[in-house]
C-alpha cells in the first residue's frame, strides 16, 4: 500500500498575473484561523441546563402520570406488529445516532 502525497494549496490572495504554478510553489504557512464559534456565557450554560431539565422533567412526568408504559405492554387495543416496527427504527435510528457521534467523532477522529 503506497502512501498518498498531496499538494499543499495557498491560503494567500495572488494578483491575477501570477500563474498557477507560481502560486503553488510559493505557498506560506496557513494562518490560525479564530475560533467559529464563540465562548458561551455563564448565563447561556446556566439557561441551557436549565432547559435540559425542565425538558427532562416534563418527559418524565408525562411518562408516569400517562402510564404509558403500562398501556404498552397490557392494552388490547394496541396494534403489536407496528409497535415492533417503531421500536425496531427507533432502535436502528439510535445505534446510527451513537456511530455518528460517538464513533465517528471520538475514535475515527
Amino acid at each position: 500500500m503506497t502512501k498518498k502525497t498531496y499538494k499543499r494549496i495557498s491560503n494567500v490572495d495572488h494578483d491575477k498575473s501570477s500563474s498557477f504554478a507560481t502560486s503553488n510553489a510559493t505557498a506560506s504557512s496557513p494562518s490560525p484561523v479564530p475560533s467559529s464559534t464563540p465562548q458561551k456565557t455563564i448565563s447561556q450554560k446556566i439557561s441551557e441546563k436549565l432547559h435540559a431539565i425542565f425538558f427532562i422533567s416534563l418527559a418524565y412526568f408525562t411518562i408516569n402520570y400517562t402510564d404509558t408504559i403500562s398501556i404498552l405492554f397490557t392494552s388490547q387495543t394496541i396494534i403489536r406488529p407496528l409497535l415492533y416496527i417503531a421500536i425496531t427504527q427507533i432502535t436502528i435510528n439510535t445505534i446510527l445516532l451513537l456511530y455518528l457521534t460517538i464513533y465517528l467523532s471520538k475514535i475515527k477522529g
